[in-house]
């Protein structure tokens, strides 16, 4: 990330959704995987190549399987995929289904075809927030660039089997894709292909100023549900050695989301020595740690048992975390937490959104919006004018979709609105940016303050303001 110095792009900022003063902070959390360790795109491409070779070495796939190659720029985060039907959609903020971006496959779906598949477009709540599943299939989401993989997996296996006329059952293949991503962890396939090749997947030193930082003023601590020893590895390649002395908890192998639901002890391991280097393995007595300390590694546990062990106050606690529902909506809504989400793809976005040719679009678009409502109203009702200003803004809304490198557009808006994602980053997420490394310059007692909120009728009174007095 370039540019690092006193006068920030606009990528590399904090962004606001909930006031928070830092000086009432007096804790940081963090995740590990994607929040801490940043991974580079050939680490994604490794995911998706060991569990497509799992499809046909283990599960039975057709060899040709092996020809099918990753493409970083199809899936963004956020989508949803309904295995019953294998269509891959974008849903907006009120769960209803974006009509320019639905997959099937490789292939969009057009709107005629979509209402062939789903009675309504706007999909049930039952299908997409798991608190409310009663019976059925509930649809899968892209919550993390983990999923970025297998959900490429989902779309370009459904398109072999389209494009060479094979029979399969969708959720049998649901289910063996799911598997496969699965053995790539259980396997620990992936963890020793980062530490075997560091520098390919993480950039050496990278969190070295930020941690120094942060921690020069705060109490920082990482809870992740990846092993120890692959986090000591990536830890001492990103800040340095002594990365613990940083820190003052450490908590391994944590089974989020359960690690927030549930009421588990937690385990200490055990510090030895291997082969004349410091080895923390588990311990063989299983006793249920009594206290959580500095320079010891624990691992399971709970977050209740967290805040009772530590006796912090929670309301001065800031987590940060890459997937917005299993690692903030539990700690914010039950324990008070505050919440801070890391978004890579903000980088992505803003450079979109940043370009000239994409603001004269958005500018047109307001115009054309304006001009509508103004003909649209019943007493100055004109059919010929209407018309003529959807039929551009049509053509408006494809180009500014067509500006961005996925097929299904940007992760925060859909054709009309929000997108569903964009609304669980402002339900869970009070503060959010594309990297930890933004927080290495910033001001640690400074207080954030939110824009002022966009409401249904301010667009239309801040128009009206602007109109001479005789058309107000």
């Amino acid at each position: 990330m370039a540019g690092r110095g006193r006068l920030r792009g606009l990528a590399e900022r904090v962004f606001v959704n909930n006031q928070i003063d830092l000086s009432k902070i007096s804790i940081f959390g963090f995740d590990y995987d994607y929040t801490l360790a940043e991974y580079k795109e050939p680490t994604q491409k490794f995911i998706f190549d060991i569990a497509r070779n799992r499809l046909v070495n283990k599960y039975g796939f057709p060899k040709n399987i092996l020809k099918l190659e990753f493409n970083p720029d199809f899936i963004i985060r956020g989508l949803f995929y309904d295995p019953k039907r294998c269509v891959m959609m974008k849903l907006d903020s009120y769960s209803v289904i974006d009509d320019k971006a639905a997959f099937r496959g490789l292939t969009p779906l057009s709107e005629s075809e979509l209402d062939e598949l789903y009675s309504t477009r706007r999909m049930g709540v039952h299908r997409v927030d798991p608190n409310f599943v009663r019976r059925g299939r509930q649809f899968y989401q892209v919550l993390d660039e983990f999923s970025i993989p297998e959900a490429y997996l989902f779309s370009s296996v459904y398109q072999f089997f389209e494009d060479n006329n094979l029979r399969f059952d969708p959720i049998l293949m649901f289910n063996a894709i799911r598997q496969a991503i699965a053995d790539v962890h259980i396997s620990r396939t992936l963890y020793h292909e980062v530490i075997n090749n560091l520098d390919e997947h993480l950039e050496k030193n990278s969190m070295q100023n930020v941690i120094s930082h942060l921690s020069s003023s705060k109490k920082l601590f990482v809870i992740s549900n990846s092993p120890f020893w692959f986090i000591d590895a990536g830890m001492k390649h990103l800040v340095g050695d002594d990365w613990r002395d940083a820190f003052e908890i450490v908590i391994s192998e944590a089974k989020k989301p359960s690690f927030f639901l549930e009421d588990r002890p937690f385990l200490e391991m055990q510090d030895g020595c291997r082969n004349g280097a410091a080895s923390f393995e588990k311990k063989s007595n299983w006793l249920a740690a009594k206290k959580l300390e500095k320079g010891k590694i624990y691992y399971e546990g709970s977050l209740s048992e967290f805040g009772r062990l530590t006796n912090w106050d929670q309301k001065s606690v800031l987590y940060f975390g890459d997937q917005v529902t299993a690692d903030l909506a539990e700690p914010s809504l039950r324990f008070g937490w505050r919440t801070a989400a890391i978004i890579p793809e903000l980088e992505k976005e803003i450079a979109v959104f940043e370009g000239p040719k994409f603001k004269q679009l958005v500018h047109r678009l307001n115009e054309l919006e304006f001009d509508y409502h103004k003909v649209a109203d019943k007493d100055a009702y004109c059919e010929t004018s209407a018309k003529r200003l959807l039929k551009e803004r049509r053509h408006i809304k494809d180009d500014l979709k067509k500006a961005f490198p996925s097929p299904f557009g940007s992760i925060f808006r859909s054709d009309l609105s929000r997108t569903h994602y964009a609304r669980q980053v402002e339900r869970y997420a009070e503060l959010y940016t594309s990297s930890i490394r933004n927080l290495d310059q910033i001001n640690v007692d400074r207080t954030f303050f939110p824009p002022r909120l966009t409401l249904g009728y301010d667009h239309r009174l801040n128009s009206l303001w602007m109109l001479p007095d005789e058309e107000f």
